[in-house]
């Protein structure tokens, strides 16, 4: 198993890409089956930027819950 495969399986298993067949939505044809970024897979990508930026090292337990979100602590 490639390096490329296992990261795609590990980020299938947490929904945070899903698989895109062209045909279903339009006719293009420039565009090709393939992965996309959902919005779980933004939100991976912007804890690890931010981790690697040194803003914060981890996420903590949640804190509070609200209409749309959740609240952790950062630390």
């Amino acid at each position: 198993m490639s390096a490329f495969t296992f990261v795609v399986q590990l980020l299938n298993s947490y929904i945070a890409i899903n698989y895109f067949l062209s045909f279903f939505f339009c006719s293009c044809p420039y565009l090709d089956d393939g992965f996309r970024l959902t919005y779980l897979g933004y939100d991976f990508l912007a804890i690890k930027t931010l981790v690697n930026r040194g803003v914060f090292a981890a996420v903590g337990r949640q804190i509070g819950v609200g209409k749309e979100s959740g609240k952790s602590k950062i630390y």
